[in-house]
C-alpha cells in the first residue's frame, strides 16, 4: 500500500463514515419500526422497509465519491474523465434517492382504504333511488 492509500484509510474513510452516522441511525430506527409494525400493516411496512434500506444505502455516497477520486489518482485519469465518472455516479445516487422517497410515499398511503372505511358526506340523506353503498350499511325500508 502506498502512502496515499494509507492516508485515505486512516483519515478520509473514518471522517466520511462519521458524517453518515446520523442518517444511518435514523434509517436503522425506521427499519426497526417497520419490522415491529409488520403484523398491523404488512403492505405499508414492506414499502417503508424498502425505502429505509435504500436510504441506508445512501450513506455510502461520500465513500464512493472518495474512492472514485482515489482511483482517478492511481490510474492517472484526466480531469474530464473524473468529471464524467462523478457525474454518472451522482445521477445513479439521485435515482436511488428518488426511488427511496417514492417507496416511503407509497408506504404512507398503502393501507389507508382498509384503515378508514368510506363514510357518506356530511348532510347526505340516502333515498331509495340512490342508496349509499358505503359504511355503515343503511337499513332497508
Amino acid at each position: 500500500m502506498n502512502s496515499n492509500t494509507n492516508i485515505f484509510l486512516e483519515r478520509t474513510l473514518p471522517n466520511t463514515l462519521a458524517g453518515g452516522l446520523l442518517p444511518a441511525l435514523v434509517s436503522l430506527i425506521g427499519l426497526i419500526v417497520c419490522l415491529s409494525s409488520f403484523r398491523r400493516a404488512p403492505r405499508a411496512a414492506t414499502w417503508a422497509l424498502l425505502g429505509f434500506l435504500l436510504l441506508l444505502l445512501l450513506i455510502f455516497v461520500p465513500l464512493t465519491n472518495d474512492l472514485l477520486i482515489e482511483l482517478s489518482r492511481t490510474k492517472h485519469w484526466s480531469s474530464s474523465d473524473l468529471s464524467s465518472a462523478l457525474r454518472a455516479l451522482s445521477v445513479a445516487w439521485s435515482v436511488v434517492r428518488a426511488i427511496a422517497y417514492g417507496c416511503l410515499i407509497v408506504a404512507v398511503f398503502a393501507q389507508r382504504a382498509a384503515a378508514y372505511p368510506q363514510q357518506p358526506p356530511a348532510g347526505y340523506a340516502p333515498t331509495q333511488q340512490q342508496p349509499w353503498s358505503g359504511y355503515p350499511p343503511q337499513p332497508r325500508a
